[in-house]
């Protein structure tokens, strides 16, 4: 969590904060959220029209 804290670019604390909590528990995070989705354990959703 002090990882996710100490970064001031890219992804929001609140994104960091998910991903992390989804990695811990060995899942991995969908978003449409472009910054988002460069996290490890993120994957970026595609919308459809």
């Amino acid at each position: 969590m002090l990882d996710a804290l100490a970064v001031t670019t890219g992804p929001g604390l609140f994104d960091r904060l998910i991903a992390d909590d989804y990695a811990q528990s060995g899942l991995e995070t969908l978003t449409l959220d472009r910054q988002m989705a460069t996290l490890p354990t993120t994957r970026l959703l595609q919308p459809t029209d």
